[in-house]
């Protein structure tokens, strides 16, 4: 983004600030919330806030294809595809707790080894301050295509696949899953690379880097920022 700026040498890489709530439970409670397994490789799909119809599709696609695979799945499918979703994972034997919106997404962050999901700055702040890898299909309509070059720059750190939707079917994206979870040490190496990537402090990062601004080292405090410090309460 620097690159787009009127003055690059003046950018600050932060990051995206995580809420506190994003954190890693015990694994075996979040499993046993979750009706699930803590011992079996946990797939968490998802598609943002609002889901994402095509990337139910194409796991529902999936399951046809990954039999005999010793993986389970966290699926948040959203309220208009979560129950032809939860049939599917049904109908084939699959373990999956299925949801069509989870409040809280530290279950979920918990007992997931791998996601499936979208490319936006959000998802990827969440996962990589956690170092979840992750397969990352990039919503094809946003703008500038920006999500399919945040998914690039994971995969070239060496933190997630990116694949793009048009590019992907069910059985190919269940070669990908059945290729990372059956390389445990190629999804301990993802993992790494995603927790170096993260950058879990970056409210702290923000909230410092706007305390000296506001400081003017020396010079008069902007008013707005100014009035902000100067008013009562916490500044959490």
């Amino acid at each position: 983004t620097k690159h787009y700026v009127r003055c690059p040498g003046k950018v600050r890489h932060a990051g995206n600030p995580v809420r506190a709530s994003i954190r890693r439970l015990d694994r075996r409670e979040a499993a046993a919330r979750l009706g699930l397994s803590p011992e079996r490789p946990t797939v968490l799909v998802m598609g943002g806030s609002q889901a994402a119809t095509p990337i139910n599709e194409l796991m529902i696609q999936a399951l046809d294809y990954l039999d005999g695979l010793d993986a389970q799945y966290v699926h948040l499918a959203g309220a208009r595809d979560a129950e032809r979703v939860r049939q599917a994972y049904a109908a084939t034997g699959i373990a999956a707790a299925v949801f069509d919106f989870l409040d809280e997404m530290s279950l979920a962050y918990s007992v997931a080894d791998l996601a499936v999901c979208r490319a936006g700055g959000t998802s990827i702040a969440e996962l990589t301050a956690l170092g979840i890898p992750a397969v990352l299909i990039p919503y094809p309509h946003a703008a500038d295509n920006h999500q399919l070059l945040n998914a690039l720059v994971l995969e070239q750190h060496g933190a997630a696949r990116a694949v793009e939707q048009k590019d992907l079917t069910g059985e190919l994206l269940a070669g990908l899953l059945r290729d990372l979870l059956e390389s445990p040490p190629r999804l301990e190496r993802m993992a790494l690379e995603a927790r170096r990537f993260g950058r879990p402090n970056a409210a702290a990062a923000i909230a410092e880097a706007a305390r000296r601004l506001a400081a003017g080292n020396g010079r008069e405090r902007p008013p707005l920022l100014a009035r902000i410090l100067a008013a009562p309460g916490p500044r959490t």
